[in-house]
Formats: C-alpha cells, sequence, structure tokens
C-alpha cells in the first residue's frame, strides 16, 4: 500500500480504474478460466484444511486477471 502513496496523486486517484483496465485486456473467457481453476484450487485447499489467511491471502478476481 505504501507504493501507491508513493505515487503522484493523479495517478492514485486512478487506482480504481486499473481491475476494469485489466479485465478489459482479456478475453472474457480467459478471466473465467482462471477464475475456475483458482476456485476449484481454493475448495480443495480449503476441504483439506490447508485454508487460512496465510494460505490463501489471495481472491479468485486478482488471480484470474493475472
Amino acid at each position: 500500500m505504501g507504493e501507491i502513496q508513493a505515487l503522484p496523486e493523479v495517478l492514485v486517484d486512478r487506482m480504481e480504474l486499473l481491475p476494469d483496465i485489466l479485465r478489459k485486456s482479456r478475453a472474457g473467457s480467459t478471466c473465467s478460466i482462471y477464475e475456475y481453476a483458482f476456485m476449484r484450487w481454493r475448495n480443495w485447499a480449503l476441504s483439506n484444511q490447508l485454508g487460512g489467511g496465510e494460505i490463501l491471502p489471495a481472491n479468485a478476481f486478482p488471480v484470474a486477471l493475472y
């Protein structure tokens, strides 16, 4: 978070646009497939008691974008 705050204010004000820009840079099916794969892995991890803040710090949406 400190890295974001170090940016010029004009860029910080536009940070909320990044998820939409990233989503549009990929085919919708690509993001859906990545999200599905992440959720399958997440569900497996949780069902095997591997879930938790340290193990699963990410959410499906950011993983699907990248």
